[in-house]
């Protein structure tokens, strides 16, 4: 889903194949910023993280994962509806988050 490159978070930047094959089993983590307390809507927030649940469940169970197997995790951060919270979060839902 994202570039085999750790800087490069894009959706499907720079992708080729280049013959190298992730094992089979780890996980790649997928981050979801949304409110799930005030001042954003909370109701907005846990449904947005169903949906994210729901394609989750989806890619790994009907699709057998990503990168040839590898199992998606979601990593739920919560940033209140607002940029200064959202942009704090960031690297929580990082690799090294």
């Amino acid at each position: 889903m994202f570039g085999d490159s750790v800087s490069d978070r894009r959706p499907g930047a720079g992708r080729t194949d280049t013959g190298l094959r992730p094992a089979q089993g780890q996980t790649r983590q997928i981050g979801l910023l949304s409110p799930f307390s005030p001042p954003g809507d909370p109701a907005a927030g846990k449904r947005i993280r169903w949906g994210a649940e729901l394609g989750i469940k989806y890619v790994n169970e009907e699709m057998g994962g990503v990168l040839n197997g590898r199992p998606l995790e979601l990593v739920v951060e919560d940033d209140a509806g607002t940029p200064a919270d959202g942009i704090g979060r960031v690297p929580q839902t990082g690799p090294e988050g």
